[in-house]
């Protein structure tokens, strides 16, 4: 049996437990809510084979999650080896070997979850896969990797909507007309701000890292101001967007924007997860307003 993980990881033990931690299973919903938000945000009735659709756009943003958190550690761990909390890849509990399996693994499930779709998912679907890997190239190189993260999030949404969508579209221009796209920036702006957030409590280890980070290169106030500036993109975006499709996607909508407003940076370790568990509600309250309307 492996050790404990502390911070971020839940207690698994054990080869499973390792996996898990790579992944961060229990973060998943932060790529799944967004994709769910994507698949929803349309006037009218349900199309014809929903059910079935949103089943494998879920799928599609596991296989996402799965590949992107576990490339991300492996490009990590020359970070991660003087990191209190010890990382799977650093401990041993997981072997790079192993993951390598599960970026392959998880590029194949999301593959497998395109080509069910629609012909445009598949399409498109080498977009998602090249700039999640990029990411894990950028964030210690460029301070704009906040946005590249938030643009990860912003295909998310709108692979959802392609998902629903795409095999009913008659032209690629027709299907990126209609396309969700306040609802992309909002997630793009509040992952941005998300991540800077989740920086705060690292900022010492970054900077002695010489990583390009807004938060280890700038003053604390002007970090602050980036996370404020981009989480009221995020919810006036989100709003009109919900506005734009009803009453009840708009009253739900402030309900959203209350919490991610209120996702303030907390630099104890802590009260990341609070913040973390704060995200989360927040896209659910979200995606289940847009599915209220349909109704």
């Amino acid at each position: 049996m492996h050790a404990e993980y502390d911070g971020w990881y839940p207690k698994a033990k054990g080869k499973l437990g390792g996996y898990l931690k790579v992944i961060k299973f229990h973060h998943a919903p932060l790529v799944e809510g967004p994709a769910l938000v994507g698949a929803l945000a349309f006037s009218g009735a349900f199309p014809p084979d929903f059910l079935r659709q949103m089943v494998l756009i879920v799928v599609a943003a596991l296989g996402v999650h799965v590949f992107g958190e576990t490339y991300n550690e492996l490009v990590g761990t020359k970070w991660h080896m003087n990191d209190p909390v010890k990382r799977p890849f650093v401990s041993g509990a997981v072997s790079k070997e192993e993951g390598c399996a599960l970026v392959f693994l998880g590029v194949l499930i999301f593959e497998f979850a395109a080509w069910a779709l629609n012909a445009w998912a598949l399409d498109l679907s080498p977009l998602v896969v090249l700039v999640t890997l990029a990411y894990p190239h950028l964030k210690d190189k460029f301070i704009g990797a906040p946005y590249v993260l938030g643009g990860i999030v912003g295909i998310d949404v709108l692979g959802g909507y392609v998902g629903i969508w795409g095999g009913l579209a008659s032209s690629f221009v027709f299907l990126m007309s209609k396309a969700p796209w306040l609802l992309a920036i909002s997630g793009i702006a509040f992952t941005a701000s998300f991540d800077e957030t989740l920086n705060l409590p690292k900022v010492s280890v970054h900077k002695s890292a010489g990583i390009a980070e807004l938060s280890a290169v700038s003053s604390e106030g002007l970090t602050l101001g980036f996370i404020a500036a981009n989480k009221l993109i995020s919810v006036t975006t989100a709003m009109a967007a919900c506005c734009l499709l009803g009453v009840i996607p708009a009253l739900f909508s402030v309900t959203y924007s209350a919490l991610v407003l209120a996702t303030l940076p907390m630099p104890k370790k802590k009260q990341i997860g609070r913040s973390v568990n704060m995200a989360l509600i927040a896209y659910a309250i979200l995606a289940t307003g847009l599915a209220l309307s349909h109704f």
